[in-house]
């Protein structure tokens, strides 16, 4: 059975420091939150470790009564709804570069599958296989941990190259910045007593 993470985004109230469901919502009397990002645990690369669990003191009326959490704090079997500030995601490229062999280039070019990209270089390392190679020529064969000879790779097998990683941490938290500003825009002035928030439910 698949395990699950569901992304909502809400905001907490610097007046009494409880948190507040922001939307979307799917229905106009805001019980109904829109889940804003969801994915299968297999694709979490420890996204929701950026994430604790909301202190029962913190949560507002309307975050008790909307869908997801209504029915995430009555049930045995799901675990504890979580939060994390929005300044608290991670930051950094979700654009991944480096030296990768050119044959898994080829393969990505082709299927758009990022999961080939396991054989990486980074720049002080290529470039130090440059050198090593120039000196003394390119790697001899070697024995590997079953006994099997192999021709280690060489600088040559290698290209720069740069692809988006849409299953990172980095790329979730873009997303989900995007769809805040998205919101925040409809707002007629933004107020400084919110701290904004993403909640999170998982089962």
């Amino acid at each position: 059975m698949s395990y699950y993470y569901y992304y909502y985004i809400g905001y907490i109230d610097k007046k009494d420091n409880k948190i507040y469901p922001y939307g979307p919502y799917t229905r106009k009397d805001k019980e109904n939150i829109a889940c804003v990002l969801d994915y299968s645990q297999s694709f979490d690369e420890e996204f929701s470790d950026h994430f604790i669990t909301i202190p029962s003191e913190m949560y507002s009326d309307e975050l008790r009564n909307t869908n997801h959490f209504a029915g995430c704090l009555k049930e045995d079997y799901c675990p504890e709804p979580k939060y994390c500030k929005v300044s608290e995601l991670p930051t950094g490229d979700f654009v991944k570069t480096g030296y990768f062999l050119i044959k898994d280039v080829v393969k990505y070019m082709k299927d758009k599958d990022s999961d080939v990209f396991y054989d990486r270089l980074d720049p002080v390392t290529y470039n130090g296989m440059v050198a090593s190679e120039l000196q003394f020529g390119k790697p001899e064969k070697a024995i590997d941990d079953f006994g099997e000879e192999y021709v280690p790779n060489s600088a040559g097998d290698y290209m720069y190259f740069a692809y988006p990683d849409y299953s990172c941490a980095e790329y979730k938290a873009h997303q989900l910045r995007l769809i805040l500003d998205g919101l925040m825009d409809f707002e007629d002035e933004y107020d400084e007593t919110k701290e904004f928030v993403i909640l999170e439910t998982e089962g």
